[in-house]
């Protein structure tokens, strides 16, 4: 009894450390940078000397003002370009549980247009402040 024991547990302990290592294969990591921060070009810079990629959340209100705090459109292009993600994060950064269903629609569509138009195609969104209802 023992024996077949200590095989089912020899088993066992095989399958799960195949399991371990298929797993670790299929671990994804994002890098995700918010806000679209004229910093954010020491990002693209270190993750493009490591051969990684990110994903870089802009709020394209602030780009279209220009805004030296923010990324200008020219800075987004170019990150774009290096084969980053440009995603949206709403076209004034604010809280959307604070506003109504058509302010949400202007702020969430609009951005993804103005990504639109400036040649991108947007697929992820985040939510300003993480807030979301």
């Amino acid at each position: 009894m023992k024996a077949r024991a200590l095989s089912l547990a020899g088993v066992a302990g095989a399958c799960m450390a195949l399991a371990a290592r298929a797993f670790a294969v299929q671990t994804v990591v994002s890098l995700t940078f918010d806000d679209g921060f004229s910093d954010h070009l020491i990002a693209q810079r270190l993750l493009d000397q490591r051969g990684f990629k990110g994903t870089f959340y802009i709020i394209t209100g602030y780009v279209e003002r220009g805004y030296s705090r923010y990324l200008s459109g020219n800075d987004v292009l170019r990150i774009g370009a290096a084969g980053h993600e440009i995603a949206g994060h709403t076209v004034n950064h604010p809280d959307l549980t604070t506003l109504t269903t058509g302010q949400m629609s202007q702020e969430i569509c609009g951005s993804r247009q103005a990504l639109l138009n400036m040649g991108f195609n947007p697929v992820s969104f985040a939510y300003p402040f993480g807030a979301h209802n």
